[in-house]
């Protein structure tokens, strides 16, 4: 009785999904309702970023307490740090996403972070930037307990977790956008040895471009953000968006050719790093090599390759 129940629950859930999509509910339906929806056919519900028992944690202004996934660690020598912000459309996604892939990466000599992060619709930003910046600064007095030498950090994100990323490494590297952005940075310009952004979102005016099944749920998280279907006036259009960058670390991007958001997000974004003279790598699966998020599929031979290229960047820029 409960396995038909649980199949009935599955196809409302993507029926309502499917039409929400189709009918663009980014525009009429409220984004705490949508959002829920999708998270249900997209994530399996409500995001679980409480800690482990007596595991690593750090605590939000508002009392909340979000988890955080340690992948390697030496306490006699003090590893680089990787630390992953996951995707998820800003509305959706745990840190157990990140977590199994820094596990691999933590192999070659690194410790990683993934940390849990407030979510739309609950949180409203600048939230979930400000509190991030906040967590990390928490992280990094852990670092003789957890074994990560923090002088060399690298910053990492896929998805929409690329763009929080990303506007953490320019706040630490570039004051004027770190003052636009309102954020004092808890990392410094001399911490942060790079970026990894992969597969992410960079230009929030070209998300309506993707399919729909991209597009309508990231706009309705822009909405929730905001607090205002107006989002392009908001904060958060330009808080986000990622077109005008002017410094960075290092950085990598990682994307593949069938990726839905290629086109109008890693695409553009690789031009705008050459134009703006930043030191940048990539790496673009071919076509038939993956579509979103494909470097955590790492049975593929095209993540394999990615994997390699990202661990040979950690290695080089935090040597």
């Amino acid at each position: 009785m409960s396995s038909y129940v649980s199949r009935v629950r599955r196809t409302v859930v993507a029926k309502t999904a499917a039409l929400l999509i189709r009918s663009e509910a980014h525009r009429w339906c409220p984004p705490a309702l949508s959002l829920r929806v999708y998270r249900a056919q997209f994530g399996g519900g409500r995001p679980d970023w409480s800690p482990v028992p007596g595991g690593v944690s750090w605590r939000a202004a508002n009392g909340t307490t979000y988890g955080v996934d340690v992948t390697g660690g030496n306490r006699t020598a003090p590893q680089p740090l990787v630390i992953w912000i996951h995707g998820g459309g800003w509305f959706f996604g745990t840190r157990g996403l990140a977590t199994p892939y820094l596990r691999v990466l933590s192999e070659s000599g690194v410790t990683g972070l993934a940390p849990s992060y407030p979510l739309a619709p609950e949180a409203r930003h600048p939230e979930p930037l400000h509190a991030l910046n906040d967590g990390i600064g928490q992280l990094l007095v852990q670092a003789e307990e957890l074994g990560f030498d923090a002088s060399r950090v690298v910053l990492a994100g896929d998805s929409a977790g690329a763009a929080l990323a990303l506007a953490l490494a320019t706040a630490a590297v570039d004051p004027a956008r770190a003052a636009e952005l309102h954020v004092t940075p808890t990392l410094g310009a001399e911490q942060v040895r790079g970026l990894v952004v992969a597969c992410g979102v960079f230009s929030l005016p070209t998300i309506a471009d993707a399919h729909p099944w991209y597009s309508v749920p990231m706009l309705a998280a822009l909405v929730s953000l905001a607090r205002s279907r107006d989002w392009e006036r908001h904060r958060v259009a330009t808080d986000l968006d990622s077109m005008a960058v002017r410094r960075l670390p290092p950085t990598l991007v990682v994307s593949a050719f069938d990726d839905p958001l290629h086109a109008g997000q890693s695409a553009l974004f690789l031009e705008r790093l050459e134009a703006a003279g930043i030191d940048f790598e990539a790496y673009v699966a071919p076509s038939g090599g993956g579509s979103h998020e494909f470097q955590f599929e790492l049975d593929r031979p095209s993540a394999q390759q990615a994997l390699d290229v990202v661990r040979g960047f950690v290695n080089r820029v935090v040597a």
